[in-house]
């Protein structure tokens, strides 16, 4: 009668390169800063309006016009001699001294308007220094200084993660990882750019990929989700 002998399970297991977990970090990370500049946006929006970001003028009309930044809006500031019907509505500290500055340099302190000027512009001084220290208090109302700080941490793990794929040897793996990494700011399926020669690059790679998650990423960025045609029949060979 023979005997059976039985043989024990072997788990075959996927030992993680050193690539692929810098990039599993990298995609979590991706997904944290994602998730911060949400909660980001959503604490600005509870702030008054004058608070929030916004365009720096306001024209003849009434309209507010220009670029968005960051400081504070300040209403009914009394209007300097030398002001046109388009005239500044944000306002820091950096754009009063400008002010004074541009002044003294055309007018050297002298004139009949001088006097005017430096009365308002030292009311101007005193009600935008307020208005700053107000902002201030709103956003750390709104929970922004905790949530700016976990911003830039968040965004020194990304360019630590990202530096090292970088250094690796160059293989397929790492070139089609640094080629998704040049498509975006932090690599996210939905925030990326498509360009002809980042298609075609990781199209020509994508055969010979042997890392699970770049693999995904890349048919991800290639085909948005869609069902990818065949990869090509011959992959290129990259020297290890």
């Amino acid at each position: 009668m023979s005997s059976v002998i039985a043989l024990p399970t072997i788990k075959l297991i996927h030992a993680q390169s050193e690539l692929e977990k810098l990039w599993l970090e990298h995609r979590q990370l991706a997904i944290d800063h994602a998730a911060m500049t949400r909660a980001i946006t959503e604490a600005v929006a509870t702030m008054p309006r004058w608070a929030q970001p916004g365009p720096e003028y306001i024209d003849h009309r009434g309209a507010r016009v220009g670029n968005i930044v960051d400081i504070p809006e300040v209403e009914n500031l009394p209007t300097l001699p030398c002001e046109g019907a388009q005239h500044r509505v944000r306002f820091a500290h950096y754009h009063l001294r400008d002010e004074l500055e541009n002044r003294l340099k055309t007018f050297d302190g002298r004139g009949p308007e001088w006097p005017t000027f430096r009365k308002r512009w030292l009311i101007r001084c005193r009600v935008v220094r307020q208005r700053e220290a107000d902002q201030l208090q709103e956003q750390e109302r709104a929970g922004l200084t905790d949530l700016w700080y976990e911003e830039n941490e968040i965004n020194a793990k990304l360019y630590d993660v990202r530096d090292a794929i970088r250094k690796l040897n160059p293989t397929v793996d790492t070139i089609a990882a640094v080629g998704l990494l040049n498509t975006t700011y932090w690599y996210e399926p939905n925030n990326v750019h498509r360009s002809k020669q980042s298609i075609m690059l990781l199209r020509h790679l994508q055969a010979a990929i042997s890392v699970p998650s770049i693999k995904a990423d890349v048919e991800m960025y290639l085909y948005q989700g869609q069902p990818n045609p065949p990869a090509p029949a011959v992959a290129p060979q990259v020297a290890a």
